[in-house]
């Protein structure tokens, strides 16, 4: 991971990486180490770093087991094809904490995603 990222941003509700650049190596270090389970981290910060296709799905991957991820940001990518777009959606949809999620100028406010819970019981 690059120098410049101190480890204890992982360790925050606000996990701000924005406007850094990590190569491919260290975004699935990063995706594997440090963000793949993690129990703290609320907003994750992205905008400014640049994916590929590759680099994205890494991230894709572990979302899911982020339990308290409400707010995922990442910003303009260009780079990105329909099948890494596509990661990112399949992604968010497995991440039932999720509320919001902004890619490439579309803004997703999922915090209207309620299960309806129905009373069976007998009165």
């Amino acid at each position: 991971m690059s120098a410049a990222v101190d480890p204890a941003v992982f360790g925050r509700e606000v996990c701000d990486l924005r406007h850094r650049l990590f190569s491919r190596f260290e975004i699935g270090a990063m995706a594997n180490n440090q963000l793949a389970f993690n129990h703290v981290v609320r907003t994750l910060l992205l905008d400014g770093v640049s994916f590929d296709d590759d680099s994205i799905e890494k991230i894709a991957r572990v979302l899911p087991s982020m339990a308290r991820l409400r707010d995922l940001r990442l910003g303009t990518q260009p780079q990105l094809s329909a099948a890494g777009v596509r990661a990112v959606a399949k992604a968010a949809g497995a991440v039932n904490s999720l509320e919001w999620v902004e890619l490439n100028g579309l803004t997703l406010l999922l915090g209207a995603r309620q299960i309806p819970v129905l009373d069976l019981s007998v009165s």
